[in-house]
């Protein structure tokens, strides 16, 4: 397995894994809390409005 930050290979027994190391995880939680990644959202492009259900 490879390091999702910096593509290092990592020990899958590592106390970081999946990161090589504190450094690598702290970057990746750096790039979720700023915005620079994130999940799509997928907006329902018809919805029932019979269904009743808030968007």
């Amino acid at each position: 397995m490879r390091c999702p930050s910096c593509e290092r290979r990592v020990d899958p027994k590592a106390e970081t894994f999946p990161f090589c190391c504190t450094r690598c995880r702290q970057v990746d939680l750096y790039r979720w809390l700023s915005g620079d990644m994130g999940l799509e959202h997928l907006d329902d492009p018809d919805p029932d409005p019979e269904s009743g259900a808030e968007p």
